[in-house]
């Protein structure tokens, strides 16, 4: 009768636990990351549209601005408004940028600050007074004669597991609008 030899396999469970552990926790990972993306992605396209429609149909300036502008925001005893005070400062008169601003932080949800942080994106307007113009990228600082607009958001995105600066991507994000002025709806009417 052929006894076998019976060989110690003390610990191989746990060895191919953490072997696939690592595969399992890397997909997942994966999974979560695109969908962070695709979120982000999600969110700065609607974002960006409506407040460009609402930076141009307002009839009233978004009133933020002149709440903080001269107000010492490092007085301010809440954390939160203080934070916001420092932003509406740092993106200061353009109202494309304050219509943006206050369109993310009243609609854009928790998971929006779960996941992104407000220093990571910025916001530029460049106009132009026709589509010649905007052909040929010649800018003017007229906003009030301006008949087109370029909205252009960038959210630099960086992953939550590998923090490394090489690892950020800009997420960009630029929507051309004809500017619906009063001044312009009158130039419409002849």
């Amino acid at each position: 009768m052929k006894t076998s030899k019976i060989t110690s396999q003390k610990g191989v469970f746990a060895i191919e636990f953490a072997l696939g552990f690592v595969v399992l926790f890397m997909f997942t990972m994966l999974i979560f990351e695109t969908c962070r993306v695709t979120y982000i992605a999600a969110v700065l396209d609607y974002a960006t549209a409506e407040a460009a429609r609402d930076a141009r149909v307002q009839l009233k300036e978004n009133e933020e601005y002149k709440k903080y502008e001269f107000t010492d925001c490092d007085t301010l005893s809440n954390s939160s408004e203080k934070d916001h005070c420092l932003r509406v400062k740092q993106i200061g008169k353009d109202q494309f940028s304050q219509w943006y601003y206050k369109f993310i932080s009243t609609n854009a949800g928790v998971l929006w600050d779960v996941f992104t942080s407000a220093s990571d994106y910025s916001i530029h307007v460049d106009a132009y007074l026709s589509p010649v113009d905007f052909a040929s990228n010649k800018k003017t600082t007229d906003w009030n004669k301006a008949t087109l607009a370029e909205y252009t958001v960038t959210y630099i995105y960086r992953p939550l597991i590998l923090q490394a600066s090489f690892a950020e991507m800009p997420i960009t994000r630029k929507l051309i609008a004809i500017q619906d002025t009063a001044l312009f709806r009158e130039k419409l009417k002849g």
